[in-house]
Formats: structure tokens, C-alpha cells, sequence
């Protein structure tokens, strides 16, 4: 019998369930059985989650101070050690061997510990990171690195990180038998017209996910006559915000904020027309895939790793991403409105194509081909003088995009720095 392989998987994250999360629960539960999974993670919620299956967990608070990361100026080295040398004794007390960080934050110290340890590492990055971030997050130390699509991966390309230690590996989504799926009737549940049309949305409602587009998007439809219903599901910072504009243009009694839900696929599966992403970037979009398995007609912005997802006029519709985004998802909506043939053509066209490329299955037997290439070269990029420089690279970047530019008179910005 084969020693088993065991699989430290580090997750910084609040508390919560949402996108990284629930890939990452995905993934461990889909493993095979070579691998014995360790979680240590800050987050309550995903610590009761490996509780609830008997999944070895170590929760500790990772202190927000530990870097520069999230705008804090002054590297708190105290901080970084206490974390370092857990990190060192928890690969001592399991015997790991092999490291998977689900995020960029915990690279501050793992990196450092996989590599004084002699551990394989892998991290798995689930949103592009911002030059600031990639140089203070220490992402260049990083010796093997999966990305969720070629989008997030680019700016290290870019800067001259190892194609061979790049991995693109798209997000999957579990299959579900329609039988599986508890019944909901959206229309019944929130009282809306059982003629009316109904545009599902779901996300954090946060000013990235763009849901004041939906909202205004709504407004046009309804100013055509078009009796429609927008029902968002999620929480977060900007509910109030939200609620107050849809109040302000009229539109309180059509817009419908369920907050989150235990039962997303139900919601999927629960009558809605079409879905729509107002996301002003998104890094992969498992929403817009989840919605492709429910059989739904999906419209999203043209950004991101969405690109990678949704075939423009064959598995969707996508819209530029641009300051005339809401015009461009009014007409595409009323397009499927109007001609609800087109948008189940293009429906069923998704959900093969999610079949066919987007399974849990074909992205944990991608993760598990990196495992083990990982594993056959434990010693990759060991010399400290090497990480040192490659550490460095963000900072080439800088001077070429900023200083340089400046220099020449051509101008530069530093939203992304």
C-alpha cells in the first residue's frame, strides 16, 4: 500500500463561505485518497467545515499587521516570526509533504517555511494581485503557482515569473442531479407576477460586483414596459447603498435583495430568465458557471477571466466592459426577453461547454498532475540569493511602467500600484 501524501492546505480568509472557500471545499472533497489533507486556516467557518468532516484543522488568527499587505506600512516582524515558525512546527508535527496555500496572503511566511523545511509548496491564486500586493505578498518567492485564468496570471508572466511554474487551472463546479435540488419557486417565494420576467444575480454586494448596473439596467427595462423582477443573492458593505438607489429611482418594489443563501442551486433552478453579471472585473467567475449548470442564458461584462469563460454569442452574451455597460446590458436583455429561443439555444450550448471544461473533476485532476510534478522536483529554486531577485522584479515593473513613462513624458497612473 502506498504512503499516503500529506497535504498541508493553508487558507487565510474571513469569516465566511463564498468563492475561494467553497473551490477550495471542492477540491478537498474530490482529492483521492493519496492525500490526506491538514487545514490551518484564520477562518471559523472553514474550520468547522473540516471539523464536520473529519478533516485534521489548526486555526490561528493571522494578525492583518503582518506586512505591508492591505495598505499597512510597517512590516511587523514579530508578527511574520510567530507565524513563520508555526508554520515550521506544524509541518514537523504532521509530516507534511506537500504545501497548499489557497490564497496570496499566507506566502508572507510560507514561502519562507516550505522552503527552510525543504517542503514543495503550491499556491493557488483566486484574483489577480495588484504590483503593491505582488511585491509585499512576496508572490516572485512563490516556487510553483496555479491561477484560476490566464487573466490572473499575466502581470506575473509579465514580470518575468517561470512559465514552467505557472499553472492555469480554470475553477470547477460539482454536477447536481435536478432530482438532488430542493424545489423553489422564485415568483411564489417573493410574490412577483407569475408573467413577469425574472434576472438573477449572485455575489458579495461590494462596488466590484457592479449590481448599481443591475439596478439601473432594471429601470430601462421597466421605462420599455417590460414587466421584469432583479433578484440578488448575497450579502455585504454595500446593501444599504443598494436598497437606498433602487428606492431613489422608483424601484424598490422590483429589485430583491435575499441576502445569502444556504441553498444557491435551488435559486439557480428556481424559474429566473436569465442571469447577469455586473461585475465591474472578476477574476474567473464560478457564478456565471454555476449558472450554466442550472440551464440559465448568462449575459456578463467582457473582463477578466470571464472572457475565458463565456464565448461571446455562442455560451452567452458578453457586453464591453465600459461606462455605457448599462445600455449594453438593457438591449442584450430585452434581446433574450424577446426571443426566449435564442437564450435557451444558448443556454444548453453552456452547459456542455461547463460539462466539458469547468467539472470539479477536470480541475482537481489538473491540481493533482501539478502535486505530483511538484513532488518529483522538491528542490526547485532553493537559493536564497535566486528568491531575493526574483523578489524583486515588482520593482522593474514599477520604475518601467512609472518612472520611465513619467520620464517620457507620456504619463502614467498609479491606481494599480
Amino acid at each position: 500500500m502506498n504512503k499516503k501524501i500529506q497535504l498541508l492546505i493553508v487558507h487565510y480568509g474571513d469569516n465566511w463561505i463564498r468563492g475561494s472557500e467553497v473551490c477550495l471545499m471542492n477540491m478537498i472533497e474530490s482529492l483521492d485518497d493519496r492525500y490526506e489533507p491538514v487545514v490551518w486556516t484564520n477562518n471559523p467557518a472553514l474550520a468547522n467545515y473540516a471539523n464536520a468532516n473529519q478533516i485534521r484543522v489548526e486555526e490561528t488568527e493571522f494578525p492583518t499587521l503582518v506586512s505591508l499587505y492591505s495598505g499597512q506600512r510597517k512590516l511587523d516582524w514579530s508578527q511574520w516570526c510567530v507565524l513563520y515558525n508555526k508554520a515550521r512546527y506544524l509541518i514537523r508535527k504532521y509530516h507534511i509533504n506537500l504545501i497548499h496555500v489557497n490564497s496570496g496572503a499566507p506566502c508572507q511566511w510560507m514561502s519562507m517555511a516550505a522552503r527552510t523545511t525543504h517542503t514543495p509548496m503550491v499556491a493557488q491564486l483566486h484574483c489577480e494581485y495588484n504590483l503593491h500586493d505582488r511585491f509585499t505578498l512576496g508572490l516572485h518567492a512563490v516556487p510553483n503557482i496555479i491561477t484560476v485564468s490566464h487573466a490572473v496570471s499575466q502581470s506575473l508572466l509579465d514580470e518575468g515569473y517561470g512559465k514552467d511554474r505557472l499553472h492555469v487551472i480554470h475553477n470547477g463546479v460539482p454536477a447536481q442531479n435536478a432530482d438532488d435540488i430542493e424545489t423553489l419557486d422564485i415568483r411564489q417565494k417573493l410574490g412577483i407576477n407569475p408573467e413577469a420576467k425574472i434576472i438573477l444575480s449572485i455575489g458579495s454586494l461590494i462596488e466590484r460586483k457592479g449590481f448599481d448596473r443591475l439596478i439601473s439596467s432594471l429601470f430601462h427595462l421597466r421605462a420599455q414596459h417590460i414587466d421584469c423582477h432583479l433578484v440578488i443573492i448575497g450579502g455585504g458593505e454595500n446593501q444599504a447603498l443598494l436598497e437606498q438607489f433602487a428606492d431613489a429611482i422608483h424601484m424598490q418594489d422590483y429589485v430583491h435583495l435575499v441576502g445569502e443563501q444556504d441553498n444557491v442551486a435551488s435559486w439557480l433552478h428556481g424559474g429566473a430568465d436569465m442571469f447577469i453579471s455586473g461585475a465591474r472585473s472578476e477574476a474567473f467567475g464560478l457564478v456565471i458557471v454555476e449558472a450554466a449548470f442550472a440551464d440559465l442564458p448568462v449575459i456578463a461584462p467582457a473582463t477578466g477571466g470571464i472572457v475565458e469563460v463565456v464565448k461571446d454569442r455562442e455560451t452567452g452574451l458578453l457586453y464591453p466592459n465600459t461606462k455605457d455597460a448599462v445600455d449594453h446590458i438593457t438591449h442584450l436583455a430585452s434581446s433574450i426577453i424577446y426571443d426566449p429561443d435564442y437564450g435557451q439555444e444558448l443556454a444548453t450550448a453552456a452547459k456542455a461547454y461547463a460539462e466539458r471544461h469547468f467539472s470539479v473533476e477536470n480541475n482537481v485532476s489538473h491540481i493533482e498532475a501539478v502535486y505530483e510534478r511538484v513532488l518529483m522536483q522538491p528542490n526547485q529554486h532553493r537559493t536564497i540569493f535566486g528568491v531575493t531577485v526574483r523578489c524583486l522584479r515588482p520593482i522593474k515593473t514599477l520604475f518601467r511602467k512609472h518612472i520611465v513613462a513619467r520620464f517620457l513624458n507620456r504619463g502614467a497612473s498609479y491606481e494599480n500600484c
